[in-house]
């Protein structure tokens, strides 16, 4: 990470950025590889409750930190230290053992990053499971182990998923999850989603084999659902049923026969779109407090400037502020 004014501020000398919403408060303490029993001593002193780990190799200086609350590793090796690596093929590999956190008694959200060099590989097998008090992960699939056994989590923001299932029935014990970010997920249906019947969060990014989304509809308790550059969907009708969702963003570039679905939800003061809806008929969207069009297409009855633009609602505005992703 690479500090500035718009990120970052000083205090006593020390840096702070922010880690968790809203991403505008820098409150957590930048850490590098430098004086890091120093820092540590400064961290138990001062019950410094967030912290920012960068560019480091080791981690045991963190044990005894228990006021930690939330952790943010970057894995972000020096360029001058590159020479120490085992190589393999064309990267250099870095194996980063994460159990000194395991530790710390009062982790809620544990973030990990990769940001090394592109000749560098960082490899990381933390079982998230030895975490009694996690509630938030977020990260590669491939640092962790053991998540299908983290029935506490309540956020979860994870990057490339895969199982054997190519679906989320290997999640099917995570009741407890209120929100679920996917990027560049490989499923190709949504099976296994309905046993997360608190889920009221869902956003799916990038998810390019997915094509069944028809388990949305089991999702009684849904707040706010975007669907980002899912090409392979063609069936949107379970979205209809989602008569509690407040916020909709469906980005692509799918096709949407009409916007009848928009009738049946009550609730949606938020309608985020960009798929072509082949009748262009807007006309659904004038009721509502927010909706953006993100092409006018000639064929659509009512331009962007035409929809309401009175309040943004996002659907997680119950949530805990900190977990909130947006």
């Amino acid at each position: 990470m690479i500090l500035t004014e718009n990120n970052s501020k000083y205090i006593n000398g020390q840096p702070y950025v922010a880690i968790t919403y809203p991403f505008n408060k820098p409150d957590a303490l930048f850490v590098e590889d430098f004086k890091l029993e120093e820092m540590a001593e400064n961290i138990q002193s001062k019950r410094i409750e967030k912290v920012f780990l960068n560019g480091l190799s080791t981690f045991d200086f963190i044990e005894p930190c228990n006021s930690i609350k939330h952790i943010v590793v970057e894995f972000n090796l020096p360029f001058s230290k590159i020479g120490q690596l085992n190589r393999k093929g064309n990267y250099f590999i870095k194996d980063y053992d994460l159990s000194p956190l395991c530790k710390l008694e009062n982790l809620l959200s544990i973030d990990l990053r990769d940001n090394e060099l592109p000749i560098v590989k960082a490899k990381c097998k933390l079982d998230i499971s030895r975490f009694n008090n996690l509630q938030a992960y977020s990260g590669e699939q491939r640092f962790i182990v053991n998540l299908d056994k983290m029935v506490s989590l309540k956020s979860l923001y994870i990057n490339h998923y895969k199982s054997q299932t190519n679906d989320l029935s290997e999640l099917s014990s995570m009741e407890n999850l209120d929100t679920l970010n996917m990027n560049s997920a490989a499923v190709s249906s949504l099976n296994g989603i309905s046993s997360m019947k608190n889920l009221k969060c869902l956003y799916l990014y990038n998810c390019r084999n997915l094509s069944d989304i028809s388990d949305l509809g089991k999702l009684s308790d849904l707040r706010a659902l975007r669907i980002d550059a899912c090409g392979k969907i063609d069936d949107f009708s379970a979205i209809s049923t989602l008569s509690k969702v407040e916020l909709l963003d469906l980005t692509g570039s799918n096709e949407l026969p009409n916007l009848d679905f928009l009738k049946t939800m009550k609730n949606l003061k938020t309608f985020v779109f960009s798929m072509n809806v082949l009748d262009g008929n807007l006309s659904h969207c004038l009721n509502m407090s927010y909706v953006y069009s993100e092409k006018d297409r000639k064929h659509y009855n009512l331009k962007d400037k035409d929809l309401p633009k009175v309040k943004y609602v996002r659907g997680n505005e119950d949530l805990e502020e900190w977990r909130r992703l947006e």
